[in-house]
């Protein structure tokens, strides 16, 4: 087990997916869902879902345009590394 680990999960139906990260080196995670939809270009419309290490984003517009210093960057050159634990579970 991950020392100071953050964790999330996402169920849906008899499925759910847990997901475990360094919380230290990961303070914002990103869990999106997107629903099928209108899709460009011709492409698919395949519901999606993303589970992502984030820099660090303001939950609404007026946040992002005010003095925000939540934002962990990345210096030019530099990399960034997380160490992300998925684990899938049939519930049921």
């Amino acid at each position: 087990p991950m020392v100071n680990a953050g964790r999330a999960s996402v169920t849906e139906g008899a499925h759910r997916l847990h997901i475990e990260f360094e919380a230290a080196h990961i303070p914002h995670f990103e869990v999106t869902v997107d629903r099928r939809g209108w899709a460009p270009f011709g492409g698919s419309n395949a519901s999606s879902l993303i589970l992502a290490p984030r820099i660090g984003v303001p939950n609404s517009l007026s946040e992002a345009l005010g003095a925000w210093n939540g934002a962990q960057w990345v210096p030019p050159g530099a990399t960034g590394e997380w160490i992300v634990t998925w684990r899938g579970e049939r519930l049921g």
